[in-house]
Order: structure tokens, then C-alpha cells, then sequence
């Protein structure tokens, strides 16, 4: 099962901007994304087309599964 932390944050346009970081170390502790958060918007290091980052929307951790129903090769 892969496993994603998308962090999304509002640019400058109002846009809704992801980050997506694979496999990441399990559990995640709410306050320690919250703060890494703030360093993504506090450090202005990422641009979008929409302009900067400055603002947090959310976090989420997606996990994916594949089950193979049928494999003809």
C-alpha cells in the first residue's frame, strides 16, 4: 500500500497549491505537519504559477491499494 502526505496551501491568485511527500514516517504527528506547514509559508521557498504560498489549507494522508483482478501477461 503507498502511502502520501499531500499538505495544501493558498497562493497569492487564492489557489489551492499541493505538496505531495511519499512514504512518510508513520505516525503523523499533527502538530509536526502543522509545523513544517508553517516553515513552507514562513520560508517563501516555493512558487507557484499562481504566485506565493501563503497560507495553510490542509493536510491529508492518502493510501493507495492495487489489487490485481485479472494479469494476462
Amino acid at each position: 500500500m503507498a502511502k502520501v502526505l499531500r499538505m495544501s496551501f493558498r497562493n497569492t491568485e487564492g489557489r489551492t497549491v499541493s505538496i505531495n511527500l511519499r512514504e512518510p514516517v508513520e505516525p503523523l504527528d499533527p502538530a509536526e505537519v502543522s509545523a513544517c506547514m508553517d516553515k513552507v509559508v514562513a520560508g517563501n521557498i516555493f512558487n507557484s504559477s499562481g504566485g506565493e504560498i501563503i497560507a495553510k489549507v490542509k493536510a491529508e494522508k492518502i493510501e493507495t491499494s492495487v489489487e490485481t483482478i485479472v494479469d494476462y501477461s
